[in-house]
This record gives C-alpha cells, sequence and structure tokens, in this order.
C-alpha cells in the first residue's frame, strides 16, 4: 500500500498516529486481506487479494469527517467526504475513481473533483474542530 502512488488516485496519506485492525476473509477474489485504519478524522480501508501465494493491493476506501454537522432522516451527522478507488469490484465497492460529497452546505460538490476535495479535506483539519461522533467508513 506504501508502494502505490497515493496522489494519483486521490488517496491521503496515512496519519502515523491512527488506529489499525487487520482481518482475513475468503471474498470473490479468493483470500482476501483487509487493514481498517481510523484516526479522530478519517476511516479507511484497504484491501489485497491473495494472487500466487502474494497479497496484492486491488484498492482503498478512505471518509474523512469535518466538525460540522446537518440534519438527516437518521438524525445528525458529520458532512464528510468520501473517496475511493479500486481496480476491481470489491465488497461493493465502485471499480475506478469515486468521490463523494455528503452534507449539507451548497459550497462544496456532491460530486467534486480530486482538487475540490483534497482542498476541503486540508481546510476540514487545518479549521474545524474534530468530530465527536463516530459514523464509521462504510
Amino acid at each position: 500500500m506504501y508502494e502505490i502512488d497515493r496522489e494519483q488516485y486521490c488517496l491521503t496519506q496515512i496519519d502515523p498516529e491512527s488506529t489499525a485492525h487487520f482481518g482475513v476473509k475468503y471474498g470473490e477474489y479468493g483470500r482476501q486481506a483487509t487493514i481498517v485504519i481510523e484516526s479522530d478524522r478519517t476511516y479507511r480501508m484497504v484491501v489485497f487479494v491473495e494472487e500466487q501465494g502474494e497479497y496484492l493491493w486491488v484498492g482503498e476506501y478512505e471518509a474523512h469527517r469535518s466538525g460540522r454537522t446537518y440534519m438527516t432522516p437518521d438524525g445528525k451527522l458529520n458532512e464528510r467526504i468520501v473517496v475511493s478507488y479500486f481496480e476491481r469490484r470489491i465488497d461493493n465497492q465502485p471499480v475506478g475513481l469515486s468521490i463523494l460529497y455528503e452534507g449539507a452546505h451548497e459550497d462544496i460538490p456532491a460530486n467534486p473533483t480530486c482538487e475540490e476535495a483534497l482542498r476541503v479535506i486540508a481546510e476540514w483539519h487545518e479549521r474545524e474542530p474534530t468530530p465527536n461522533n463516530s459514523q464509521g467508513g462504510l
């Protein structure tokens, strides 16, 4: 996962203060390893599949939460930007690059470009208070 060009896929650097959990399961492509990496603002899921005795990176999902909230039918949630890139369909994730904004602020498009998403994520980390409720990533 450190060998890929993260910027190419609009994936951010991993906070060294994050916690990580590792799991292995059998999926559509055989043995699949998943690393879940969490920090105060970011939830990541990094997926590898085993091919010929070696685990190969096939994609990542990352959800970045801001300190701002909005109301939904399910209650109050932190706005977030979700970035994912998968080389093949894994656990119902879309193939290719997907960037979505979930929130009520009209200054952020529902499908921001990579540049827009990275700018907003950086602003959240600099200006917004740390979110106090965990929504998880999936």
